[in-house]
């Protein structure tokens, strides 16, 4: 199974690297081996195979006192039948009733959007402030706010979040905020009036150097308020529409409201994988925290090592389960760079591996399936339409 790494090239001042691809061999998206003590058959399901996974010690046979009959005693510790590849799924078997779900994503969506609201309201200047005023104000935002997210920059090594730094830059001038992913990348108000994202050095001297820029702005700007960025690419300055700054709050609201349309149609379809087993559809499996104000992932009904999920590279990535917990650009394919709150019916630019390098993939599809029922539903349905079931012709 082919797989591969989106590895951002290292930060250049003048010009962006060429880009790296690392690929893993099959074995990391490989289901576990599985344990000695089971056996593993084939079997078909509607025309496909999967794996069915039992313990070969599970029956005790036991001699019932005063009979002849063996009858079997059941360990359910022990029992274990896994439709699939053999791994236990990470949903819940028990159904969630999706409208209390919806109603409670919404709920939250309304507070969080409500304090949102107050956050950029209640730190307003005079029209007819001094620089000292406005730029007073703005850091009074960035304390509040304390997160700036760069979302959409064609260098992976410049977005993420940065936070503010209150010990850093001029007390009385604009707030300066550091990466926190990459301590070097520094976010600040260079003389001339604009936004750099530089190294330490540069933010020190307020030099008009680095990888990203904006144009000079008005005293009392923040970066998320700055309507277009300038970038460094292959060395020239480009326009970058895609490029914005936002207040982390401002993030968590976008993703809360993708959860909230989520919760009310949580299956999606993907269709048009190279890979055609990763092809199916998709349950939406919230967080422990219930994946408030952050991005939504999907499982695969059937391949439950399969998820699609947003890597930390802002791409929407079709990958197993250990990429999805670490939101590791790794997988079968990926859509292009993302804004906050995107649906992955949405995304667009999605990209397969073939071989050694990465190609656009016009075909693969991802949907919303409105009215399709989740796995965890059609387990509970089974699992109350369920009879008595005899077995013949084992020799235990």
């Amino acid at each position: 199974i082919g797989m591969a790494r989106s590895c951002p090239g290292s930060l250049s001042y003048s010009k962006l690297d060429s880009t790296s691809h690392h690929s893993p061999s099959s074995s990391e998206f490989l289901p576990e081996p599985e344990h000695e003590s089971r056996v593993a058959k084939e079997f078909a399901v509607d025309g496909e195979f999967h794996r069915k996974s039992i313990l070969a010690d599970t029956a005790h046979l036991h001699m019932p006192t005063g009979g002849s009959q063996p009858h079997l005693v059941e360990d359910l510790e022990e029992v274990s039948s896994v439709i699939s590849t053999g791994l236990q799924r990470s949903s819940a078997a028990a159904p969630v009733a999706k409208s209390s779900t919806s109603h409670a994503a919404s709920q939250l969506f309304g507070e969080m959007q409500t304090q949102l609201q107050k956050l950029i309201s209640r730190h307003r200047p005079p029209e007819r402030s001094t620089a000292a005023v406005k730029w007073a104000v703005a850091r009074r935002i960035a304390e509040e706010s304390l997160y700036l997210e760069l979302w959409g920059s064609p260098l992976d090594a410049v977005n993420g979040v940065y936070k503010y730094v209150q010990q850093e830059g001029d007390q009385q001038g604009p707030p300066v905020f550091q990466h926190q992913r990459i301590p070097e990348r520094w976010l600040y108000v260079a003389t001339p009036g604009s936004w750099w994202v530089g190294t330490f050095e540069s933010m020190k001297k307020q030099l008009a150097r680095g990888c990203i820029c904006s144009e000079p702005q008005l005293a009392g700007t923040l970066p998320h308020e700055v309507p277009t960025w300038e970038v460094a690419l292959d060395e020239e300055w480009t326009h970058h529409t895609g490029t914005h700054f936002f207040l982390l709050q401002s993030v968590e609201v976008a993703w809360q409201q993708t959860i909230v349309q989520v919760a009310q149609v949580p299956v999606v379809c993907v269709s048009g994988v190279v890979d055609a087993f990763a092809d199916g559809l998709y349950d939406f499996v919230p967080g422990k925290n219930g994946n408030v104000g952050q991005p939504p992932a999907f499982q695969h009904q059937q391949r439950p090592n399969i998820w699609l999920f947003l890597a930390e590279d802002q791409r929407w990535w079709i990958g197993n389960e250990k990429a999805k917990e670490q939101r590791d650009g790794l997988g079968l394919a990926h859509s292009a760079r993302v804004q906050p709150g995107t649906h992955p019916a949405s995304a667009f630019g999605w990209h397969v591996r073939n071989t050694k390098v990465w190609e656009q993939c016009p075909a693969l599809q991802v949907q919303t399936a409105s009215g399709a029922p989740r796995a965890q539903d059609r387990w509970a349905q089974v699992a109350c339409e369920t009879q008595p079931l005899e077995i013949w012709g084992t020799d235990l």
